[in-house]
């Protein structure tokens, strides 16, 4: 059990919930015997994802991500599993349409899971061109390389920094969850979103740069000690991915059930707690970030439909934006200098219903 794994079996307890697991029977028919393209499979939710995608018997995994040596790892990692799944590790970026045809052509996808984004909200902040290069035109590559393969099934893992947005990362998945409804509307496909919360193990999270900085001695850092995050476990995020597929006729939108959210300041008092017995680490504020508020919402009142469909998954209904108009901003937003699409950006996602 590395270092994280075992910080985090402290940190659940600070959710203060328990995980919302499933039996994989529930979705099997969902998956057995497809073909899945995962994008961003290299990364934590990517890989964990297709751990629990082996244990529902589809006849391939398309493993895809820019990461060479990420997905070599997977790869590795995976054939060392028991299973009759045949495995297809893909260097590719989303963001080459051509290369994305030429894989959907050759291996012909039932379902693609698009996690691959640009998540770290200060390096987007810095460059939000590259935001709207990955993030937004990345996801609609994929969704016309879907829609032209008709390819009928397409999950997009989102974020609650979607949700009135007040940073780049968060507007750039915004419109990549509009794109997905727009795509849903036009083709009569059942094309949706999942939203997560921050994901406990997943890459670059507070937990590993916490436990770094307590070994060295301190001090931890945190933005803000009133600062609250929803939190879920790597296996949640994975099978909610798997659980919303199997729902996808009755919404476009699906929002994880994280409970309460936790303090940040809470959290690295517990891992203090639980690394440095007896010594005295300081914690200290470095003030918030662009792009950072103090609590995230993961539902607007608009989009709230209903309670939960199935445990742990709330049903949403996205706002209805034509997909001429989507193409239009997205067409003006790539034309803009990297100083402008910030302000157009955000300007534009927070003026929709």
């Amino acid at each position: 059990m590395s270092r994280v794994e075992a910080s985090v079996l402290a940190i659940e307890a600070l959710i203060r919930r328990e995980e919302q697991l499933f039996h994989p029977e529930q979705v099997r028919p969902s998956i057995v015997g497809k073909t899945v393209l995962i994008t961003g499979a290299a990364g934590s939710i990517g890989s964990e994802l297709c751990r629990q995608l082996l244990r529902l018997d589809p006849d391939c995994l398309l493993l895809l991500d820019h990461s060479e040596h990420g997905i070599y790892c997977l790869h590795q990692a995976l054939q060392s599993l028991e299973s009759e799944t045949t495995l297809v590790p893909l260097i590719a970026d989303v963001r080459d349409k051509a290369r994305m045809t030429a894989i959907c052509q050759a291996y012909q996808p039932d379902i693609i899971c698009h996690v691959a984004a640009y998540k770290h909200v200060p390096l987007m902040e810095s460059q939000p061109d590259e935001a709207v290069r990955n993030n937004i035109g990345g996801t609609l590559n994929l969704l016309e390389v879907a829609t032209d393969q008709e390819i009928r099934s397409f999950v997009l893992v989102s974020t609650d920094k979607a949700v009135q947005p007040v940073g780049v990362m968060g507007a750039t998945k915004r419109v990549a969850e509009l794109l997905v409804s727009a795509f849903r509307e036009q083709t009569g496909y059942p094309y949706l979103a999942v939203r997560f919360g921050n994901v406990l193990q997943s890459n670059g999270s507070v937990i590993p740069r916490f436990l770094t900085q307590i070994e060295a001695g301190g001090p931890v850092t945190i933005t803000d000690r009133r600062m609250l995050r929803y939190f879920m476990t790597v296996r949640e995020a994975a099978q909610l991915i798997l659980k919303a597929l199997s729902f996808s006729d009755q919404a476009d939108l699906f929002v994880s059930d994280m409970g309460t959210p936790v303090k940040i300041i809470d959290l690295a008092r517990a891992l203090i707690d639980q690394k440095a017995v007896g010594e005295s680490i300081k914690i200290v504020e470095t003030g918030i970030r662009p792009g950072e508020r103090l609590e995230e919402v993961y539902l607007t009142a608009d989009e709230f439909v209903k309670e939960q469909v199935v445990e742990g998954l709330f049903i949403g209904q996205n706002t209805t934006i034509s997909l001429e108009e989507l193409r239009q901003f997205i067409n003006q937003l790539t034309q803009l200098p990297p100083e402008q699409v910030k302000t157009h950006l955000l300007s534009y996602v927070n003026s929709l219903p």
